[in-house]
C-alpha cells in the first residue's frame, strides 16, 4: 500500500496495519475531496487481482468465498465506498488509474504493485512510502508476473528446456528483475541487497513471503469473472455482500473440483 507521507502527518495518522485501522485512517484522510483509498475494482482480471488479498486476509479462499470471513472482506470495501472514503469510480479504475489518483494527490492511499514504483518516483511532488496491506486475521497478498512456457510442437523441446533453466539461475536471473524492475523468483535472491537497498521495493520483497498465486485450475477465467460479478453488484449496491457472494460461490465451487 502506498501512502502520502505529507496527508498522514497533516491528519496525525500513522500507515494502518489492520482493517480496523484502514477504517479509521481512511475517515481522517477523506477531505477536500481527496479520497482515502485508491485502488483498482474493475470488472476485470486486475479487478479481481487486487480483491483476492482482502478475501485471503479474511482467512477465507474460493472454497469458502459465500463465509463469513470472505464476506467480511467484501464488507470492508463496501464500507468505505458508502461513507465516501473509496471513490466509487475505482469500479472503473484500472491500476494505473488507481496510481494516477495517488501521484495526482487525489487519494491519501493506494493499493498498487511494484510495477507503479517507477511512476511514482517520477510523478510524485511529495514525500511517499509504501507499507504492507493491513492484515485482516493474517496478512495476505498475490502473485502477479508471467510464466514461460515451451510450446508442444516446438522442435527444441529440451533446448528451449536448458535455455530456461538457465534463465532461472541467479545471476542472469537477477540481472534481468534489477533492469526490468521486476521482484525475485527466488528466495535466495531476496536477501540481495539490490532488493533491499531500496526501502519501498523492500516491502514488496518481504511481502512475497505472505503472497499467493491464482491456483485455481483451468477453469479460473470463469472464476474470476464471477468474482468481478460479485464485488461489482455488491460495490455498486445491486446486491448486499452476502448476496452477491454466494451467487458467486454457487458458479465457483462446481468449477474448482
Amino acid at each position: 500500500m502506498y501512502y502520502n507521507k505529507d496527508m498522514f502527518k497533516q491528519a496525525g495518522v500513522t500507515p494502518p496495519t489492520n482493517w480496523d485501522e484502514l477504517r479509521s485512517a481512511a475517515a481522517k484522510l477523506t477531505r477536500n475531496n481527496v479520497y482515502g483509498l485508491s485502488m483498482s475494482l474493475v470488472k476485470s482480471e486486475e479487478g479481481t487481482f487486487q480483491f483476492l488479498p482482502f478475501v485471503w486476509e479474511a482467512g477465507a479462499d474460493l472454497d469458502s468465498i459465500d463465509s463469513p470471513p470472505a464476506v467480511s472482506a467484501l464488507q470492508l470495501l463496501v464500507d468505505l465506498m458508502k461513507q465516501g472514503q473509496l471513490s466509487r469510480e475505482s469500479l472503473n479504475w484500472t491500476q494505473q488509474d488507481a496510481i494516477t489518483q495517488f501521484i495526482s494527490q487525489k487519494a491519501a492511499m493506494c493499493i498498487n504493485g511494484p510495477w507503479n514504483l517507477p511512476p511514482t518516483k517520477q510523478g510524485a511532488k511529495f514525500q511517499w512510502g509504501v507499507v504492507p496491506l493491513p492484515k485482516g486475521t493474517q496478512a495476505a497478498s498475490i502473485l502477479g508476473g508471467e510464466n514461460w512456457a515451451i510450446a508442444a510442437t516446438s522442435s527444441h523441446v529440451q533446448e528451449a528446456f536448458d535455455f530456461l533453466k538457465w534463465t532461472q539461475t541467479p545471476q542472469p536471473l537477477k540481472n534481468y528483475i534489477v533492469t526490468d524492475v521486476r521482484l525475485p523468483s527466488r528466495k535466495d535472491l531476496g536477501a540481495d541487497p539490490v532488493f533491499q537497498q531500496d526501502p519501498n521495493l523492500a516491502v514488496f520483497v518481504t511481502g512475497l513471503a505472505s503472497a499467493k498465486p491464482r491456483a485455481y485450475g483451468p477453469n479460473y477465467p470463469k472464476i474470476s469473472n464471477a468474482i468481478q460479478q460479485a464485488f461489482q453488484s455488491a460495490l455498486s449496491g445491486q446486491l448486499t455482500a452476502d448476496v452477491a457472494l454466494k451467487q458467486a460461490s454457487g458458479i465457483i465451487k462446481p468449477l474448482l473440483s
